[in-house]
């Protein structure tokens, strides 16, 4: 049985994979991912050819149904996708107590991310901390901050006593400060949450990347540890210069790993300024409007509540 499961998720991904290199199917149900994609390469012109990196975009961004298949096996099932690099660098800062925060970026597998801890045994002494806590309707502003804060608090213990704290470097809420640096040459506002929390706290800041293979295997890789100021710079400056470092480490996945791009990250980064002088002003995008999440407004409800409930599924599965 477990093998045939694996079969057909592995055969799935890769006839998935190959229609989204056709050029009749990307025109037919993908156009508006096709046409921000295409923008995105006419600007920095990766190295890898543009076909590919076209079609390992698309293929990441198609994946509703691939992700329930994934997340409806067992456990062991689920690791048989999951391919980790460097998990040991990780593994023996834990055992020696040292507070970590695994920084992580909207890659649309965090779900494989938590599985991948849970199965490493990190889990269960982890904190997500959430970059929207769940607001309620009747809730108000401060018992909102109120939550968020508490996430704060729990957090910061859980790295003082040498557990791992996982955050999305890219997120777009949640009640830190921003600052605005270079990101693949227009200004873009990142939060000032994961670097105050690393500075408060003494601890080694770990980049993860999650990247979908054609095959539907998920490649997580833990990167080397962001260097931080030794403390004789002012602490806005500290907090600025370990944001531009994820940054350019952001950069260089978007740019080496297209499957690692999610299409609303990419649709927000379009509409970000230029930085004057880096890049042709005929690239900017006239009407970021017409790049809008759905092709066709007649399924958005069905998509929306789809999603929902695979989420919902998902994290049942996975927690």
């Amino acid at each position: 049985m477990k093998t045939k499961t694996a079969s057909f998720y592995q055969i799935y991904n890769r006839c998935l994979f190959w229609f989204c290199g056709m050029k009749w199917f990307q025109s037919l149900l993908l156009s508006k991912k096709l046409a921000a994609i295409s923008l995105f390469y006419s600007q920095h012109k990766p190295a890898m050819n543009e076909n590919e990196f076209i079609q390992r975009f698309l293929f990441n961004n198609s994946g509703d149904l691939r992700d329930w298949i994934l997340y409806s096996g067992s456990p062991a099932q689920i690791m048989n996708h999951i391919h980790l690099e460097r998990e040991k660098d990780l593994l023996e800062l834990i055992g020696q107590k040292q507070g970590v925060i695994l920084l992580n970026f909207h890659t649309g597998l965090s779900q494989a991310i938590h599985m991948a801890l849970k199965t490493m045994g990190i889990a269960k002494y982890s904190y997500s901390i959430k970059n929207n806590p769940g607001k309620k309707k009747d809730q108000s502003k401060a018992d909102h901050m109120n939550d968020y804060t508490s996430q704060i608090i729990w957090a910061a213990e859980t790295l003082m006593n040498g557990g791992l704290v996982s955050i999305s470097g890219d997120g777009k809420k949640g009640g830190s400060k921003s600052v605005v640096v270079p990101f693949l040459g227009r200004w873009q506002e990142f939060r000032t949450g994961f670097a105050e929390l690393a500075l408060a706290t003494n601890t080694v800041v770990i980049p993860i990347s999650a990247c979908l293979q054609p095959d539907g295997t998920v490649k997580i890789q833990f990167h080397p540890p962001l260097e931080k100021d030794n403390g004789y710079q002012a602490k806005e400056t500290q907090i600025k210069d370990l944001i531009t470092k994820f940054s350019g480490f952001m950069a260089q996945q978007w740019i080496e790993s297209p499957a690692t791009i999610k299409y609303n990250r990419l649709l927000n980064y379009l509409k970000q300024p230029l930085i004057q002088g880096t890049t042709p002003d005929v690239l900017v995008m006239q009407n970021p409007d017409q790049l809008s999440p759905s092709k066709f407004g007649i399924f958005n409800g069905p998509l929306t509540q789809f999603r929902r409930l695979k989420k919902a599924f998902i994290q049942r599965k996975t927690h």
